[in-house]
């Protein structure tokens, strides 16, 4: 999980639903990109199939619906 906290801390797969994590990751994946793009900070952008494993273990993890407040 180097990948996360090269910006933020390590989040808690509580923070979002299955189906929320997909679009939380993009965002970020899409910021990182920017941000070696435009940037003189050395950011490393994962491979597409690393974001596919990071989203299939937030997916996981995250939380349930059934347990939202």
């Amino acid at each position: 999980m180097s990948i996360c906290t090269q910006c933020h801390g390590l989040a808690d797969p509580q923070a979002h639903t299955a189906q929320e994590w997909p679009i939380v990751v993009v965002r970020m994946v899409d910021r990182m990109r920017r941000t070696q793009a435009f940037s003189s900070r050395s950011v490393v952008v994962p491979k597409d199939h690393e974001v596919d494993q990071i989203i299939a273990y937030l997916a996981l993890h995250g939380l349930k619906k059934d347990h939202l407040p």
